[in-house]
């Protein structure tokens, strides 16, 4: 029976969660699967919450339910609030766009509503555009929900069972609380698996991801371990756990659930339907085993863990607050440098910087906002007043450094909250093309109409606004036999005035998150209706998934026999499974272009690869995107050049 409440071996799959979640982010292509580290963090947190309950209440034959929740929220607030109070002035030194909402999530992060203040807002946990600085605050949002449900109904049940003997009263309550608890983790398992049925078409994955009830399984199963291998097992395990044979197996667990985590993170992508539908339950399964597995192990003879190890796990927490925030700010002054080289850099010098500092911080976190401070007890008051007054010491400089720092970090804090924007610049950008577009698209039906009304009444039919942005033609202008239609994304919305001052007569028909599906779907309704140009230029390369060079090759299957000429413009950006998708893409549109005799290829993938410079803060969208910015010139040129190319194709 184990005598301590301390576990040799837990430490180790916290570091293993962390070292996962660190590689993710920090170098994602490596680890396209390494978010299932949180999957790791919530099955340990719903071991280690329901056996610490489960054994309170043996001993104290009830349970505190208001010391719990006073208890969990110093051990999640105090650190919480260090991290802002160091994150929010660190955004001062990057773009204003990382501050738009931030007031909002910061008070999401503190209120423990990050993951459906995220739902709400459609951010996705690997949206490469701009990250949110604070989203990975969901993972607390998620632990406290379980917190305030779980340990209600666990106090609820022994309640009920107060007037039982104890052993009866466990007996009850593990029996009762294993049914809910499986109730919770099959309902809970189930919903995400309806919420994200379409992510293998591209569908937005953060409602199932994100959500408590969609994502209350891993704690769930972890909860389940505890009931049954909490501080306290059953006689006929703890007999079995003195054997050579347990020994032998635990072991086993161990180095193949580590390698079996290992390699799911190396095959899963946060993207990919099989994540959702098996993957996260695989690894949450393993990690209950592994668990199982150390807490046998301590028995007999505890595991020996790596210094290591228990140092970064006992640290994990305050590494998990701090990473992400200090590895965006990394990346975007390292991107936004005057320097070539440090612009090239980026890529492995932000995760080295963010390292070096993640790790002072997490310590400094841990020692003094995650350790619990216990004072001496006070004198009485008769004692106090029969000795002389102690001499006042003089306030030591550590304490009035740390005093001066957390209010400058406290001025700073407000500064960056106030200096707030209530847009991005991209979102600014696309926003007036969008109007531009819609203005001319208005200008060019107030035209029709006027040629189709008869004279007299047209004659007294309203002018068009003189406001209204024109596109006017000039000399220099390319020009295309047959006329060039533009389906595009977000990219391709951000050059559309550039793309119209440079191809006469072209039509951009650009939209924000626009898929290769919803590409199809528009170009067929021009085929119908007689309106698509002899040239077709599709930049749907942004967002990308398993399917899209599916719809592609339907596209231009479509369009054999039609007489037109295609051009593919390939994309580039984002990080993670992001920046792999939407490379991959690019490869299978070099493949695609060998297969069509009517096809070019317009590789901006390629060159926007050397020329980061050209890119905004999120590494997809163009950088200043205007008529006259070097980004829109550069991005105007590689279409016109496969333009060109294309001319010398014959037509489909």
């Amino acid at each position: 029976m184990l005598k301590s409440k301390q576990i040799q071996g837990l430490d180790s799959l916290r570091a293993l969660g962390v070292i996962l979640v660190l590689i993710y982010h920090l170098f994602p292509t490596i680890l396209p699967g390494g978010f299932l580290g949180v999957d790791i963090f919530f099955a340990f947190s719903g071991y280690l919450i329901t056996a610490l309950l489960m054994q309170e209440f043996r001993e104290k034959r009830g349970i505190a339910l208001a010391d719990f929740y006073r208890r969990r929220v110093k051990r999640l607030l105090p650190a919480m609030v260090g991290m802002l109070g160091v994150t929010l002035p660190l955004s001062l030194l990057i773009s204003p766009d990382f501050r738009v909402g931030i007031r909002r999530q910061a008070a999401a992060a503190l209120g423990f509503v990050t993951n459906y203040f995220e739902i709400a807002g459609g951010k996705s946990y690997e949206d490469a555009q701009l990250p949110h600085l604070f989203v990975h605050t969901w993972t607390l949002a998620v632990e406290m929900h379980f917190y305030l449900f779980w340990a209600a109904i666990i106090a609820l049940v022994f309640w009920a069972l107060r007037k039982k003997s104890l052993g009866g009263a466990l007996l009850r309550a593990r029996r009762s609380l294993t049914t809910v608890a499986a109730i919770v983790a099959s309902a809970s398992f189930v919903l995400m698996q309806w919420l994200t049925r379409g992510v293998a078409d591209g569908a937005d994955s953060s409602a199932g991801y994100f959500a408590t009830h969609a994502h209350f399984f891993p704690i769930m199963l972890g909860a389940l371990t505890a009931l049954h291998f909490g501080y306290r097992t059953h006689p006929k395990w703890e007999k079995f756990a003195a054997t050579k044979t347990c020994r032998a197996l635990c072991y086993g667990i161990l180095v193949t659930g580590t390698a079996g985590l290992v390699t799911l993170s190396l095959l899963l992508t946060f993207s990919s339907a099989a994540t959702y539908r098996w993957g996260m339950l695989v690894a949450s399964l393993t990690v209950c085993a592994m668990i199982i597995s150390v807490r046998l192990l301590q028995e007999t003879k505890a595991l020996k863990e790596s210094k290591i190890l228990v140092w970064l796990g006992a640290r994990s927490f305050g590494i998990y607050l701090y990473h992400w925030p200090v590895l965006i700010v990394f990346q975007q002054l390292l991107q936004s440098a005057s320097a070539q080289w440090l612009q090239e850099a980026a890529v492995w010098l932000a995760p080295v910087l963010t390292l070096l500092v993640t790790l002072p911080l997490a310590e400094l976190s841990f020692r003094v906002l995650e350790t619990r401070f216990r004072g001496r007890k006070a004198q009485s008051t008769i004692a106090a007043d029969l000795q002389e007054p102690a001499p006042r010491k003089p306030l030591p400089y550590r304490t009035l450094a740390a005093a001066l720092a957390a209010v400058a970090l406290v001025l700073l804090s407000g500064t960056a909250l106030v200096k707030s924007p209530p847009i991005t610049s991209l979102e600014l950008v696309l926003a007036q093309e969008r109007r531009a577009n819609e203005s001319e698209a208005m200008g060019q039906l107030d035209e029709q109409l006027a040629a189709l009304t008869p004279v007299n009444i047209a004659q007294t039919a309203p002018t068009k606004p003189a406001d209204k942005p024109t596109f006017i033609e000039s000399d220099n202008k390319k020009k295309y036999a047959g006329g060039v239609t533009m389906v595009g994304d977000s990219v391709m919305l951000g050059a559309s005035s550039a793309l119209k001052n440079s191809i006469s007569g072209v039509k951009v028909d650009a939209k924000v998150s626009r898929f290769m599906k919803g590409g199809e779907e528009l170009i067929a309704d021009y085929l119908k209706e007689g309106k698509l140009s002899k040239n077709l230029v599709i930049g749907l390369a942004t967002n990308v998934n398993g399917k899209s060079d599916d719809y592609l090759r339907s596209i231009l299957d479509s369009l054999k026999g039609k007489g037109i000429r295609v051009v593919i413009v390939t994309g580039y950006g984002g990080t993670g499974a992001t920046l792999k998708g939407i490379l991959a893409f690019a490869e299978e549109a070099r493949k695609i272009q060998k297969d069509y005799d009517f096809v070019v290829v317009a590789d901006w993938s390629k060159f926007a690869a050397g020329h980061l410079n050209l890119l905004s803060n999120d590494r997809i969208h163009l950088k200043n995107a205007s008529k006259t910015a070097e980004s829109c010139k550069a991005y105007v040129k590689i279409i016109t050049d496969a333009l060109d190319a294309v001319q010398k194709k014959p037509a489909s």
